[in-house]
Order: structure tokens, then C-alpha cells, then sequence
């Protein structure tokens, strides 16, 4: 998977939005920005004071975020 997933965000071709938390031990937010790094298309959002699971410790800023990048 690690040679596999890089490759496949390269060739995405749609705008895709990366949540991230803040305090994720899963995909680190430095993990995270380098997979945005592969695509121009790519749009990183770190949401503060949550960890692997943001739908869930923060639904609120979740929906938020993922309203504002469907309207633009």
C-alpha cells in the first residue's frame, strides 16, 4: 500500500478534500500533508483538538469543513 496509495492520489483527477485532526496517531497530519503534497486537486484541512476520528469528536466542524469545500 505505501508504493500503491501515493500513486493513485497522483492520478486522481477530481478536487479532493483532506480532513485531518490535529492529534491524529493514525495518519499524522505530517503524513497527511505529504499525500496532499502528490495533487495540485488536493485541499488540506487540519481540524484542531481531535484525533483519528473528527467525523465523531467534532461532527460540527466535520460538516462545516466539508460543506465549504463542496460549495466552492
Amino acid at each position: 500500500m505505501v508504493t500503491r496509495i501515493p500513486a493513485a492520489f497522483k492520478n486522481l483527477q477530481c478536487p479532493t478534500l483532506f480532513l485531518s485532526g490535529e492529534k491524529d496517531r493514525i495518519i499524522s497530519p505530517s503524513q497527511a500533508k505529504q499525500a496532499i503534497a502528490l495533487n495540485p486537486k488536493f485541499q488540506y484541512t487540519e481540524i484542531p483538538k481531535v484525533g483519528h476520528f473528527p467525523m465523531l469528536e467534532n461532527p460540527d466542524i466535520y460538516q462545516q469543513e466539508i460543506r465549504q469545500f463542496l460549495q466552492n
